[in-house]
């Protein structure tokens, strides 16, 4: 089947069994179901290219579009957060900005930018051939004549990978705080990608990249309680710091605005190549 009428057709489903759901749930909160419109087309459509090479490069997903868009959600999930003022909401919330913020770094890690995706076992034989010696990389990059821009993608890039899931713990739960209990998350998670690289033939296992991806957990984490941020930040993720409602639902509406154009050019590719 052609591949713009497969995604058509996944877009269709995807609306008509959330419009079954609203009908049974006798949904009449017009916001409530603006806003999970806009999670469940805008999830379907990028998830929809996002997992089809051919996909992503017609209708060109790159790390910055990903983010962006992800940024957009989480504005809405914020904004609509802050109209219903509920304290309820605001804490469900952060579960979904964790979730968003996993989707974009499996997104960056595994697909974009990647020609293939293969799960190989096999390959696990092979990890003694690659970086295992601390700081051989990181040196490599800052002496060898390499663009700034390859410096800061793979330098800045793995220094700062992992700071936003060190964020919302700590907003998530104050034991966060401390950096033995953040390790206890984070450090899984970044050998778990790492040795997923190899298995799957999108990357090394590089021993600088868990030494750049952690520095910068601690670094982050370090800053932010010393001068204890995290405090003033947690009210704004659980109290309604926009008392006026017509800025509230300005930002919501704005929110919409990137996922509502990301859907309709994907539209407009579609139907010109139909």
């Amino acid at each position: 089947m052609n591949i713009y009428i497969k995604y058509l057709l996944e877009i269709i489903i995807g609306i008509l069994i959330y419009t079954i759901y609203i009908i049974v749930k006798h949904e009449h909160d017009k916001l409530k179901i603006i806003k999970n419109f806009a999670l469940i087309v805008t999830s379907i459509s990028y998830f929809s290219i996002l997992l089809n090479y051919n996909r992503r490069y017609i209708y060109d997903i790159s790390a910055f579009k990903a983010i962006f868009l992800a940024i957009s959600l989480f504005l809405m999930l914020v904004s609509y957060a802050l109209i219903k003022d509920n304290k309820n909401l605001y804490q469900k919330n952060i579960k979904y900005y964790i979730v968003l913020y996993l989707i974009i770094l499996i997104s960056i890690t595994f697909f974009i930018g990647r020609a293939s995706i293969y799960f190989k076992l096999s390959n696990l034989k092979y990890i003694s051939i690659y970086n295992v010696m601390p700081f051989r990389s990181i040196k490599a990059y800052i002496t060898h004549h390499v663009s700034l821009r390859l410096k800061l993608k793979n330098l800045g890039g793995n220094f700062l990978l992992f700071m936003p899931l060190a964020f919302f713990l700590m907003i998530k739960n104050d034991k966060y705080k401390k950096i033995r209990y953040q390790m206890l998350v984070i450090i899984p998670i970044v050998i778990l990608v790492e040795i997923m690289q190899v298995l799957t033939d999108t990357g090394t296992l590089d021993i600088d990249d868990i030494i750049l991806n952690l520095s910068g957990v601690i670094v982050f984490t370090f800053l932010i309680t010393r001068c204890n941020f995290i405090s003033l930040i947690k009210k704004v993720f659980y109290y309604d710091f926009l008392k006026n409602k017509y800025l509230k639902y300005t930002l919501f509406i704005l929110s919409l605005m990137y996922p509502l154009y990301f859907l309709i050019n994907n539209f407009i590719i579609t139907f010109k190549y139909f």
